[in-house]
């Protein structure tokens, strides 16, 4: 998409565009507030795009925050009152940045447009550059990344800087555009590469952090309206239904890491199956008393058992994740727990009854 321009651009595009670019944890948590049709709409959407450059989001970026400050403006405040409704909407720091992103002239700072770049990228890119220049970028960069940046120059040139900067007065306003304008030339080496990569990968990311009903109903969705698209969607997540992919092994770890009040309510709305994979992986006595609970539990809430569901299923991602679970071949025999690992879960398990 890094070929278009913003005009030729669609609401749906746009607003997929600036969900990538909040990241997904915001994403995930504008997702609660859309509607279903909304949600299949716009995941299709990301699911389509490309590469987009930095130029195409800061673009879009800048239009949202427009609309709300053009939207607020004469009501409480402008552009105070749009710093307030985005730092609800996404949080303070998501807030200044998509202010700052936007050239709001309320956060507009000196060297701003170098914030962003990598601290190795812009301390290569100012160590060839005179020493009273980095001094004076150092100066209104935000201490952290000014000292970030001051660690990766050589020693000498460390020295030379940081004493340049104790000599700095308030440079004529002028001159500090034209050489921020001058570095921006030289940067764009580092921003003009693709910002975000999305398509599937970043729908993954996304559907990683919403609740089951809304991962279930995105994926069944896409299914319907693209089938490729969804296996492949499908191919890179770990579903609740997925937990008879696991070795054995890692089936007793993740036992072990649960909840035992959360492994029954899930087991309530699991298949025989995935439910004889659970009872393979504990003792006889554990397998036994859970069989029992489950039985008498009754008038169980949907939605608390795919709540449960899903805890097991962010247990099983970070373990995945850490290299700590193995998927099993299609070939693989079950394997039985040690008599350690089986007494520890029994104890645990009886634990969790006495509580």
């Amino acid at each position: 998409m890094s070929a278009r321009d913003i005009k030729d651009l669609t609401g749906l595009e746009k607003a997929s565009i600036l969900l990538v670019a909040l990241g997904t944890n915001i994403a995930a948590q504008v997702f609660k507030h859309l509607t279903e049709s909304e949600i299949e709409r716009l995941s299709a959407q990301i699911i389509k795009l490309e590469n987009v450059d930095r130029e195409l989001m800061d673009a879009v970026i800048g239009e949202f925050e427009q609309l709300v400050t053009n939207s607020m403006a004469g009501a409480q405040g402008g552009k105070d009152f749009a710093a307030q409704v985005l730092e609800q909407v996404v949080g303070g720091e998501k807030a200044s940045e998509l202010l700052v992103k936007a050239g709001s002239p309320v956060y507009n700072r000196p060297f701003e447009s170098l914030w962003g770049i990598d601290t190795s990228h812009l301390a290569r890119m100012l160590s060839k550059e005179h020493p009273q220049v980095a001094a004076l970028v150092l100066t209104y960069l935000p201490s952290e990344k000014a000292a970030a940046v001051l660690s990766e120059f050589t020693e000498e040139l460390q020295t030379e800087v940081a004493h340049r900067i104790c000599m700095t007065t308030e440079p004529d306003p002028e001159a500090l555009a034209a050489i921020e304008e001058a570095l921006q030339v030289k940067a764009s080496a580092f921003t003009d590469k693709p910002a975000v990569t999305a398509g599937p990968k970043a729908l993954v990311e996304i559907l990683n952090s919403v609740t089951r009903p809304t991962e279930r109903n995105v994926l069944e969705t896409l299914a319907n309206q693209d089938p490729n698209v969804a296996e492949e969607v499908r191919s890179m997540m770990f579903v609740f239904e997925d937990l008879p992919k696991l070795e054995d092994r890692t089936v007793q770890v993740v036992l072990r890491e649960i909840d035992q009040e959360d492994l029954r309510l899930a087991l309530k709305g699991a298949d025989d199956v995935l439910k004889d994979l659970i009872f393979k992986n504990m003792s006889e006595r554990v397998a036994e008393m859970l069989k029992e609970d489950l039985e008498l539990i009754t008038n169980v809430r949907a939605k608390d058992v795919e709540a449960a569901q899903q805890k097991i299923v962010y247990v099983v991602r970070r373990l995945l994740a850490s290299g700590e679970a193995m998927l099993r071949n299609s070939d693989d025999v079950v394997v039985e727990g040690t008599a350690e690992e089986e007494s520890s879960l029994e104890s645990s398990y009886q634990e969790d009854l006495a509580a």
